[in-house]
């Protein structure tokens, strides 16, 4: 398992080998006001070999402000699922990818759909072509999401209206009840 990987490191002339765990927990350390004095560090973390190292990256620091350049597109491509659906989870990562990368984060699984559904919001760059993806996937929990999101609501009423799935409907029901 790739989690268990260890690395060689330099700490102050000294050469140690460090686990996985321990720089997992020093990406989870990062205060935000060392971010800009921090970003070679940053950058390099979200190359590190172990996936539980960068996920703890985006997990603890993807909302700071000041996040190196390309930190969110490097890792919306990672090759480990729990990666991407980390990124999807992040409002910030939502709010400044691309259109393009946004829908492939989409499609990454079940539970990145379900959290770009419940984070999606008018701040996004061409929303409404992510929130209709989200009222058209053919999972009918992504759906019933969508349904509960206001914005996507605004912009995919008459499909979520007329969803096949019951839940979805249902979902749609209240909302348009509680919140028309």
């Amino acid at each position: 398992m790739s989690d268990n990987i260890s690395v060689n490191a330099e700490i102050a002339g000294v050469k140690v080998e460090l686990p996985a765990e321990c720089v997992s927990y020093l990406a989870s350390a990062i205060p935000e006001c060392l971010v800009s004095e921090w970003r070679p560090f940053i950058l390099a973390l979200t190359c590190h070999p172990a996936a539980c190292v960068r996920r703890a990256l985006v997990n603890h620091i993807g909302d700071y402000e000041g996040l190196p350049e390309g930190f969110y597109e490097k890792l919306a491509g990672d090759k480990d699922i729990s990666v991407r659906e980390a990124i999807a989870n992040c409002a910030n990562a939502i709010r400044c990818l691309p259109t393009k990368t946004i829908k492939s984060l989409v499609r990454t699984s079940v539970e990145a759909a379900t959290s770009i559904a419940v984070i999606l919001d008018d701040d996004v760059q061409n929303m409404g072509t992510i929130a209709l993806m989200l009222a058209k996937h053919s999972d009918p929990g992504v759906r019933k999401m969508a349904a509960k999101n206001e914005a996507i609501r605004k912009k995919t009423m008459s499909i979520l209206k007329n969803d096949p799935d019951p839940g979805v409907r249902f979902e749609i029901s209240i909302a348009l009840k509680y919140w028309p």
